[in-house]
């Protein structure tokens, strides 16, 4: 099972205004798409690891990614996306 799969369950099992502490999303990021799920299943903020290697540019990429989604979806802020899965 990828290792993408098991983090986004453990993220989605506990709802995000439970955790104490901020939740990190990481595991197989690579693109906008990627982060936004995790984001949405309750992540607070995303890390983007092994993809660095591929692609330098790629935290730009993934940041420019997730605002242009924002803005399609009207959405302010990703704040109003964090746990939107899990609503």
């Amino acid at each position: 099972m990828p290792f993408r799969v098991v983090a986004m369950a453990i993220i989605k099992s506990k709802p995000p205004e439970s955790a104490k502490i901020p939740v990190i999303g990481l595991g197989g990021i690579s693109s906008a798409q990627d982060a936004i799920e995790f984001i949405m299943a309750g992540a607070t903020a995303i890390e983007i690891g092994t993809a660095n290697f591929i692609d330098p540019a790629i935290a730009y990429k993934v940041k420019t990614g997730i605002n242009d989604w924002l803005d399609s979806h009207g959405c302010a802020s990703g704040q109003e996306i964090i746990g939107a899965v899990n609503a």
